[in-house]
């Protein structure tokens, strides 16, 4: 799937995705730098593996650090598989706005699928080049609401547009009907708030599950139940940089799916990561784990139903009218590449 030339930007929101890029803070060391690969004796394209001596690349992704959807990003690091690909990959967390950063070349990945799917709807110019993890986004409540329709006037950690669908959909006003915060504490943190009567609920993704119902909170509604399939965490960058350095763009990919691939042939390993490193008895590790065997794509894309959907939600969330061709959002243009080579053994061509 080709990327498509945007439209321009109303003046409000180029005034708001670079302003929100200077409240994020990314050092410009984040500027990826361009991989040279081992190219092949006879001429070519590069191999996506790193040549011998070759130096690495830098590229920064954003990703969140208490994250199940996001663990991949640190995985792939801590385990070397990205140097594998020729890349010095640094995960970031706390962007606010990672469609902003990486519109401006501040980031260069985001694993942020409803942020840059709702970005690209807007015009921003991103694009999802990859699925990780499907319709796992639910809302979390305390056990005084049983319902949806029980939501109005409540308080929120959030938003997001797919939430913002369901609302909707249930004659609630996304914008007025509740009154929503905006937080860059983790999962654990905002449940806590919850509990101290901050706030009536929260929007998340895992662990956000388990964690909620083990303080006793319960789901409300997820994506999952509304919009069963959907892709909500992904691989993000701008058009910018699949035009100017598909090289760099192609080895995080290959990189992304080797290291997803490791997550679920590695069960043991991850679960005792959970234990040791997010502290989770082995009930909320064996859950986490269950999360990844249950809810990864396999090869990184879904077919063009469960995309329409997302589309379709997120246009709708957003109010728009317009009829926003599936391309505007996702480019699997480079994925195809890599599933190609990948199934060659990354030989260069």
């Amino acid at each position: 799937m080709k990327g498509t030339t945007r439209g321009s930007l109303p003046r409000r929101d180029i005034l708001r995705l670079f302003g929100a890029v200077a409240a994020v803070g990314v050092a410009s060391a984040c500027g990826g730098t361009e991989p040279t690969g081992a190219a092949p004796a006879g001429g070519g394209a590069p191999s996506l593996l790193a040549a011998k001596g070759e130096p690495l690349a830098k590229a920064t992704v954003s990703a969140g650090a208490t994250s199940v959807n996001h663990m991949w990003a640190r995985w792939g690091i801590s385990h070397g598989i990205y140097e594998k690909f020729g890349l010095d990959v640094e995960a970031v967390d706390g962007i606010a706005d990672a469609v902003a950063a990486m519109a401006s070349g501040q980031l260069q990945f985001s694993a942020a699928g409803v942020q840059t799917h709702s970005g690209a709807v807007r015009g921003a110019p991103v694009h999802a080049v990859m699925l990780t993890f499907k319709d796992n986004l639910g809302l979390y409540t305390v056990p005084g609401i049983s319902s949806v329709d029980d939501l109005r006037g409540k308080r929120l950690f959030g938003p997001n547009d797919m939430i913002k669908e369901i609302l909707r959909r249930a004659d609630i006003d996304p914008e007025n009907g509740v009154s929503w915060i905006q937080t860059r504490s983790n999962t654990k943190q905002i449940i806590q708030l919850v509990e101290d009567g901050q706030a009536d609920g929260f929007t998340g993704y895992p662990p956000a599950k388990l964690l909620a119902e083990d303080a006793g909170l319960r789901e409300v509604t997820s994506v999952s139940a509304e919009f069963p399939g959907s892709p909500v965490s992904i691989v993000g960058t701008s058009d910018q940089l699949v035009t100017e350095n598909p090289l760099l763009v192609k080895r995080f990919l290959a990189g992304t799916l080797e290291t997803l691939d490791h997550l679920k042939a590695n069960k043991a390993e991850v679960v005792d990561f959970f234990r040791s490193e997010w502290d989770f008895d082995d009930a909320l590790a064996q859950g986490c784990y269950a999360v990844i065997e249950r809810d990864m794509f396999d090869g990184g894309k879904t077919d063009e139903k469960a995309l329409r959907l997302v589309l379709d939600v997120t246009t709708a969330a957003q109010g728009k009218k317009e009829d926003i061709p599936l391309d505007r959002v996702w480019n699997f243009s480079l994925l195809d590449e890599v599933l190609a080579e990948r199934a060659n053994g990354y030989e260069a061509s």
